[in-house]
């Protein structure tokens, strides 16, 4: 599945979150989340059912319930005819997404993605975690991307943040103060 979600999804997922969160579900529908996006991934013919815009509604909403109904929390199951309803199955994909996220937030997870020149052991990984976890107060779960284009050194993405710890990018900036020091040094010489 494509990282990425959009605004709608969000708002989906973060309702799902909030409604199981006041009925003390949380837990029970993150497992049933976590199910329900590895069941779409495998089954590449259900996917399709469910995301066809081609399918009316009614049609669709009586295919998830002989599907679900029963096999899934009730909570879930009325979440999923709502979306239906709101003809916003193609978009399922992306509220599992969605509230995936929001839900190891709500569990004090992050996800913190290293881009790399060379593929970093697990060890190094794990540690590099560990340590990022420390210093934000959260359990940091590390995804890695090897990007050859870079010289050496990392960087990070820690939400919608970027740390660039890249050597192209030191030795850019190393480069940047060597010209305003030169400059500096050429505007005192000329003043004297």
């Amino acid at each position: 599945m494509n990282d990425m979600v959009n605004t709608a999804e969000l708002l989906y997922g973060g309702a799902l979150l909030e409604i199981a969160r006041d009925e003390g579900k949380l837990d029970a529908i993150g497992g049933e989340m976590a199910s329900l996006g590895e069941l779409l991934d495998a089954n590449a013919d259900l996917s399709r059912l469910l995301g066809s815009r081609i399918i009316p509604v009614e049609e669709r909403a009586a295919s998830v319930e002989r599907i679900f109904k029963g096999k899934v929390s009730d909570l879930l199951y009325r979440f999923l005819q709502v979306v239906n309803k709101k003809n916003r199955m193609p978009d399922l994909p992306g509220i599992i997404r969605a509230f995936g996220k929001l839900y190891a937030e709500a569990q004090g997870v992050i996800e913190v993605d290293a881009i790399v020149a060379s593929e970093m052991t697990k060890t190094k990984l794990n540690d590099m975690a560990k340590r990022i976890g420390d210093a934000i107060g959260k359990k940091v779960v590390p995804q890695q991307r090897v990007d050859e284009s870079l010289i050496g050194g990392l960087k990070l993405r820690v939400g919608d943040q970027l740390i660039d710890g890249s050597v192209a990018t030191q030795l850019k900036l190393m480069r940047q103060k060597m010209i305003e020091t030169g400059r500096e040094k050429a505007r005192a010489a000329a003043s004297e």
